[in-house]
């Protein structure tokens, strides 16, 4: 008996949209044109012809595969004595119909998936300040964009669009393919008008009735505070425009520079101090340079070379706060050592320390 719902990679009580989707996920797996597992596609279309069925699959759940006449199979019976002489008729597998456009599209042309501009990826390098405090970036690109003449109706001024004739507005239109399945009924996106199912009633004489030209576009993207390494901004929408289809994203990747001062560690900033050996034994206020400005800091008496002053707030904003600073300290030491030096050290020496 074969498990139908291991193959399938659900389990028994799944729902028939969780049957289909495993199912649509195996047949682009292993498609045979796509250099998939022949064996394993052949596998996964007999699965599904007997649990995308409803009456199959009871059938299925109370017999097991070989059903209840062992096997042996009539006129029009497929794997495991299931009828699917449907099949041939274009009625889908086992005679459940769905749309197997946008799953053999790309095998067989058209495809009922919704026609889509492409998505455009660009690097925005951002300083470590801008990282920290956000900022405003401004994007260039040249790339099909909305039409500025027609503004995207690819209709000329005082015209309209008007009920595509090829697909009669449905924007799609069946057919049937031949397929090494059989026949296999098909919704495809109508290549007159491309899915919109009307077309301009006269065509704009820039973009020749795609509502879309290729030109340069301006885009202001404002990066939020806290931006690390990696991270990814969409902005929907903004991406390659196509004619009778939406358009796609314009996805900003973020890469901060290295900073010569500061590093981020989590949500916290930081940084190396020098002082001098006078203030990390006595103790002293000390100002330094921060990413918010001059920014004075205590250095407690007797610190010791590498310990770190935490400045609470002054890290990385996250939600309505921020990480903290930490400031490791670097205690230089005199390479010409004065007489009063000497003398201190010799002291400090006696007393053992």
């Amino acid at each position: 008996m074969k498990d139908y719902y291991a193959i399938l990679g659900v389990s028994k009580t799944a729902s028939q949209d969780e049957i289909k989707k495993a199912f649509r996920k195996l047949a682009h797996e292993h498609h045979p044109d796509k250099g998939g597992d022949a064996a394993k596609f052949k596998e996964a279309n007999e699965a599904y012809g007997v649990l995308g069925d409803e009456a199959k699959r009871k059938q299925y759940d109370t017999y097991g595969s070989a059903g209840p006449r062992g096997g042996a199979g009539g006129p029009g019976a497929g794997f495991g004595g299931f009828d699917f002489s449907g099949f041939q008729q274009g009625n889908g597998f086992g005679g459940v119909e769905f749309d197997m456009g946008d799953i053999f599209s790309s095998f067989f042309g058209g495809g009922g998936r919704e026609r889509r501009g492409k998505n455009i990826e660009v690097l925005a390098e951002l300083s470590f300040k801008e990282a920290i405090f956000g900022s405003k970036q401004v994007i260039e690109l040249y790339a099909p964009s909305k039409c500025t003449t027609c503004e995207g109706t690819g209709c000329s001024k005082g015209t309209a669009r008007v009920i595509c004739k090829e697909c009669a507005g449905k924007g799609k239109k069946a057919s049937v393919k031949q397929t090494m399945l059989g026949a296999i009924r098909t919704t495809e996106t109508c290549s007159v008008c491309h899915g919109a199912g009307t077309v301009p009633e006269k065509p704009c004489a820039d973009c020749k009735g795609a509502g879309v030209t290729k030109r340069k576009i301006r885009h202001e993207v404002d990066v939020p505070a806290g931006a690390n390494n990696g991270d990814r901004y969409v902005v929907r929408g903004a991406g390659e425009a196509i004619e009778g289809g939406p358009s796609g994203d314009l996805i900003i990747v973020v890469r901060v520079k290295k900073d010569k001062k500061f590093e981020r560690d989590g949500v916290d900033i930081v940084t190396e101090l020098e002082i001098p050996l006078s203030a990390s034994l006595t103790g002293e206020k000390i100002e330094f340079d921060s990413v918010d400005g001059p920014l004075t800091i205590e250095v407690p008496p007797l610190s010791r070379h590498g310990e770190e002053v935490v400045v609470r707030g002054k890290g990385v904003p996250h939600g309505r706060s921020r990480g903290d600073l930490r400031v490791s300290l670097s205690v230089a030491m005199p390479r010409k050592p004065s007489k009063v030096v000497k003398d201190l050290a010799e002291a400090l020496k006696k007393e053992g320390n």
